[in-house]
Formats: C-alpha cells, structure tokens, sequence
C-alpha cells in the first residue's frame, strides 16, 4: 500500500511540474478553461502531446484503461504510449471477445503502436478484429510466458506467427482445414519461398512453447500441450510430420505427441 501510495504521488508530482513548466514557459493558463459555447474543457486534453505521454508513462497500463472509460475526452488515453500491455484485459471481463472486438474498432487510433496480449486474451479466430494495417507490432505471451510475433499474411497459408527460435507457423489457409496425403501436404507447404512441413524437432520445440503447467491454480502433473495462438491448431487434429529417410514416418497429435503413420490422410500446418 506504501509503494502504491508512493508511485501515484510522484506522478502527481511529475504531472504539477510539468503543467507549472508548460504554464511559466508558454505564457498560457489552464484553469477554468470554456470552448466557445460556454462548456468547460478538462484542462489536461490541451496539454502537449510530448507532456501527456511523459504523464502517463508513469501510471499502471490498467489505471490508463480505467481512466479512457470513465472518460469520453480521455477515450484510449492509453494509446499515448507506443507500447500497449493488453495481457489479462479482456481474459478478467465477463464477455472477452467483444470487448476485444470494440476496443480496436477504432484502428486509427493504434497507428504505429505495438501490442502485447496473452493467449488468455486471445483467440486465433480474433485477429480479424484487430487493425493489422495500423499496428506496428502484436506480440501474443503463451500460458508458459512464450511470446510469438505476427509475422504477416500470406494468400495462400494464411496468418503467420514467429515463435521464439524465429521459425514462422501458418496454420488453416485454403488446403489446410481437410485432410491430404503427405505428397499434398509436402507440395503445399512448399509453394512459399523457404516453406516446409515442420520437422519433428520443432513440433517438440512447439510443444515446449505451447505447454501449459496450471489449470487456474492447479498445478499439473506434466506441463500439457495446450493449442494456442496459431490458426487451425487443435486437439482433435493430427498433422503430417516433414519425413526423413530410413527414419520412422510420423505425425503429430494435437494433444502434442509425435505418434507413427497409421493413416494416408492427415491435415497441415507449415513453417518457415
């Protein structure tokens, strides 16, 4: 409580000798401020754009979400800062997918800014709601503090996302939501410039980054394999396993284990 009193006195502080600075320097005074029909102005939206960022650099990512909606004048007053910590906003409300998909309605508003959520607060189903032109960056951190990077799209594989090892996963696109055979699949995923089918090694390196250890908070057993993030991954899914001679060909579950070949049809996911 001491620390938390603390911090939102120094940005009291901060915020006083700024607007005394800004007074004493510009000649121009805030107070009681009226537009021209006689209805008052919140005294700190005519601050310097270079002021209110320096303001509210200092103030909790949640406390700026909490100010912008109580506030029509201060609406996204956390968009001042280029680097938006979205982890467990809409995962803690009542309705997160629309809350999501109202919040970046405005796309104007995240011109050149770089998000950061978590998969709690995230569906793959989502990104159509989010201004892919405005944004400079979206980072996603997985259950186990992973991070995957947008990586773009491509017409014909669909949405990428770089994992930490800097590999880029497509998952559903035009071919990938039915099952083929592991020429079909092979050729699919080669017809982007460096695509493939992944290797089992880095289907485990993805299984590392998409484990989970708690459910809530309860701990498991063994981390669990948990789909996350990429378009089309799913537990019910199995998925063809780029094959190397004289080794065992294999597939990978959507429950996260490499199992042997049973079947001549199996779905996709490339990387790159």
């Amino acid at each position: 409580m001491k620390n938390q009193f603390r911090n939102q006195f120094s940005v009291v502080l901060v915020g006083l000798s700024l607007l005394t600075s800004f007074t004493l320097t510009s000649g121009t005074s805030f107070a009681a401020q009226e537009d021209s029909a006689g209805v008052g102005i919140d005294p700190a939206t005519v601050l310097p754009q270079e002021i209110l960022q320096t303001i509210t650099s200092y103030l909790p990512f949640k406390s700026l979400l909490q100010i912008g909606s109580t506030s029509k004048d201060w609406k996204h007053v956390e968009t001042l800062q280029n680097h938006l910590d979205l982890r467990e906003v809409f995962s803690s409300t009542d309705d997160p997918k629309s809350n999501f998909q109202r919040y970046f309605e405005k796309g104007a508003k995240f011109k050149g800014k770089s998000i950061l959520l978590t998969s709690n607060d995230y569906h793959p189903d989502w990104i159509e709601y989010l201004p892919l032109n405005s944004l400079q960056n979206i980072y996603v951190q997985t259950t186990n503090g992973s991070i995957f990077s947008y990586s773009g799209s491509d017409p014909e594989f669909g949405h990428g996302w770089r994992d930490s090892n800097g590999r880029i996963w497509y998952g559903t696109a035009i071919e990938t939501s039915k099952k083929v055979t592991y020429e079909a699949a092979n050729q699919h995923c080669q017809n982007v410039d460096g695509g493939n089918l992944p290797t089992p090694q880095e289907f485990e390196n993805l299984r590392t980054f998409l484990s989970q250890e708690f459910i809530g908070q309860l701990r498991l057993p063994r981390p669990e394999f948990s789909p996350q993030i990429i378009p089309g991954l799913s537990w019910k899914s199995q998925y063809w396993v780029q094959q190397t001679p004289g080794a065992e060909n294999q597939i990978f579950q959507g429950n996260g284990r490499l199992m042997p070949v049973r079947m001549p049809l199996y779905q996709v996911i490339c990387v790159k």
